[in-house]
């Protein structure tokens, strides 16, 4: 499964010895595969994502996990001390998502109760779905959690499954497990409230993925060999057909809509504060909320093989503008060499993708600009510039 995040190189993380003493904790699910997280959850947050988990069944519900990452003998922990709801609106029997609302909300809640713990995923139900990742969950995944190690947990309150799914490289893959610690001086009992299930990763929702089912049995029963249906039998089975048609045709459009929603809603305010990171660093300067580049990230190192492309995103959301001109130049020069031309954009998304066939590695600086009518450059309108180094 493909993913749409891109994110730069992993940073240090501290050393750190995992609390995984003899006795004191459970594996649940086959050993972690190769560069897989060692993912270690703490009793408190196994008793908050359930209670909140099983609090409301009818659509789904979701939250943040909050602890800490870190390394030891060369393997990387992700250590999950506690979880926080997230009271979104966004969400539905098939779906579950992140707003600005929301994450202001969370933020909030994490400063005030866990200062010292970070957010290292998030969590959500499929109430009597079974555990998967679907293509909704791939586009908040992607937009929201793109550090390598930030890992999601899919929990089925009404079946009692859960199951992880993490980075592999720019794929989201289902993960193996995880170490629950069962506390200090207890009696080792396994407090986790789930079957823990190794599922899968989706191209498609789940609306998709009824639609598809539902064709395939109505191919079954027009296959040779089956007897011929009488009048009303025929008339239902046309009516059942064109039912399904529609739910075709809905299931293709719907998600798409949702999953736009969903990228702007969850990504937006993260992509914001990674700019103003940058901008604070020297490495952006993007005066104009309505000139944006959000990938290639500002201030980041982007590894590409001689001849793979690069996406470039953001928005071009300036009413007065026409189009938008893409330049770029090894950083320091004095030359800018237009990569192409960008159409007027109010939503986020790709503006143009570089081939990078035949650009050496190094530092290069990237510009976007509005222009007028005569593609000139807009008067007023400041451009937007980020650094960032392309690595082989």
């Amino acid at each position: 499964m493909t993913s749409v995040s891109a994110f730069s190189e992993t940073p240090a993380l501290p050393e750190r010895e995992p609390p995984l003493q003899e006795g004191r904790y459970r594996r649940h699910g086959p050993p972690a595969d190769g560069d897989e997280p060692q993912i270690i959850v703490g009793r408190r947050a196994l008793a908050e994502i359930a209670a909140h988990s099983n609090s409301q069944t009818a659509s789904e519900l979701g939250g943040v996990l909050l602890g800490r990452v870190y390394r030891h003998v060369g393997q990387q922990y992700v250590e999950i001390e506690a979880a926080l709801p997230a009271p979104s609106e966004d969400r539905g029997p098939f779906h579950f998502t992140f707003n600005a609302d929301v994450w202001a909300h969370v933020n909030r809640e994490r400063e005030a109760a866990f200062p010292g713990l970070q957010i290292v995923g998030w969590f959500h139900t499929h109430p009597g779905l079974g555990v998967f990742f679907s293509g909704d969950d791939v586009v908040v995944h992607s937009a929201a959690f793109v550090m390598p190690w930030h890992i999601a947990l899919v929990v089925d309150p009404l079946h009692n499954e859960a199951g992880f799914f993490g980075w592999q490289g720019r794929d989201i893959v289902p993960l193996a497990g995880c170490y629950e610690l069962t506390g200090n001086g207890e009696s080792g009992e396994s407090a986790f409230p789930w079957r823990l299930v190794r599922a899968n990763v989706w191209d498609e929702t789940f609306e998709g993925h009824l639609a598809q089912r539902a064709l395939a049995s109505d191919v079954r029963t027009a296959l040779p060999g089956w007897p011929s249906p009488g009048p009303w039998l025929a008339l239902a089975a046309g009516l059942a057909a064109l039912f399904i048609a529609l739910v075709v045709l809905i299931a293709g459009i719907l998600p798409l809509v949702r999953q736009n929603r969903a990228l702007q809603a969850a990504a937006l305010p993260l992509l914001e504060e990674r700019l103003a990171v940058a901008a604070a660093a020297g490495a952006a300067e993007c005066p104009n909320a309505g000139v944006r580049l959000y990938t290639p990230a500002a201030g980041s190192s982007i590894a590409v093989a001689d001849g793979g492309s690069i996406s470039i995103t953001g928005l071009a959301a300036l009413p007065d503008a026409r189009r938008y001109r893409l330049e770029l130049r090894p950083s320091g020069g004095d030359t800018w060499y237009e990569l192409g031309v960008a159409p007027r954009t109010e939503s986020l998304g790709e503006l143009a993708a570089w081939d990078t066939t035949g650009y050496v590695a190094g530092a290069y600086e990237l510009r976007l600009t509005p222009l007028n009518r005569q593609g000139s450059p807009l008067p007023g309108a400041a451009p937007c510039t980020i650094q960032f180094a392309l690595a082989r």
